[in-house]
């Protein structure tokens, strides 16, 4: 049973490795998330293929054995309270107000077109702007150096060509990270008198984090967790592990 187990962790490791080597050769997996997944997924399958020898080894050094032990039960108890809350936040219902403020977190943008995981985010704010025509609609994203139009510029075209009125429509366009887009959107809702909640439409994995940092900015958030695909997940989620760490910890 203990062979069984071994060979099929090593498949699904080293499927796990190709896929984080494949994001990391395109892009997406290119930063710390995407090689410590990496790493960590070599880690499992050289232990899976020499399993009786380095048992053999950490069972006659005991000091070295819990130190392995306590780093993986530190790690895995981290990952696994992180993942929970993760999932827990990847749908929370908006909060109560007379009007809806949905805020479209950005990414990446190719030329003028939303990438893959934009358009999902674009789509679904679509679908609950097309429902709920009282809410009003944050487009946030700054450029990037290898971005035609920024990002907020892409939702807010997207979401037009689909049948949303543009004056629905607010750009914030100067964001650089997830802070920024929360931050530089609750002036724009200081600004305009819109209140002080929000209903944030980014990835799932995404959710949790951003609900912190709008906490930390004073601001009630709700979430609409976007499906992201698949072969992109693992590179994102180990990337996300990290990013959640430095908001609670530093």
């Amino acid at each position: 049973m203990i062979k069984i187990i071994r060979i099929l962790v090593g498949i699904i490791f080293s499927l796990l490795i190709v896929d984080l080597i494949a994001s990391i050769i395109t892009g997406p997996g290119n930063n710390i998330g995407g090689f410590f997944g990496l790493i960590a997924s070599i880690l499992v399958v050289i232990y899976c293929i020499f399993f009786i020898k380095i048992n053999a080894f950490l069972k006659q050094r005991k000091i070295i054995r819990t130190i392995v032990v306590t780093v993986l039960l530190a790690g895995i108890s981290y990952i696994s309270i992180m993942t929970v809350l993760m999932v827990k936040h990847s749908y929370c219902p908006p909060p109560s107000t007379e009007r809806t403020v949905v805020v479209v977190l950005g990414c990446k943008v190719n030329g003028s077109s939303p990438s893959l995981m934009l358009s999902n985010r674009i789509n679904t704010a679509y679908k609950y702007l097309s429902e709920h025509p009282e809410a009003i609609c944050i487009c946030s994203g700054g450029q990037g150096p290898d971005e035609g139009i920024s990002e907020a510029q892409c939702i807010r075209d997207e979401l037009v060509r689909l049948g949303i009125d543009s004056t629905r429509l607010y750009l914030e366009d100067k964001s650089t990270s997830t802070r920024e887009n929360l931050k530089f959107s609750k002036s724009i809702m200081v600004e305009k008198n819109l209140g002080n909640s929000v209903l944030i439409v980014t990835d799932s994995f995404h959710e949790y984090r951003a609900y912190l940092i709008a906490k930390d900015l004073g601001l009630h958030s709700g979430g609409i967790g976007v499906s992201t695909p698949l072969w992109l997940l693992p590179c994102y989620y180990f990337r996300e592990m990290f990013a959640i760490a430095h908001q609670i910890f530093l």
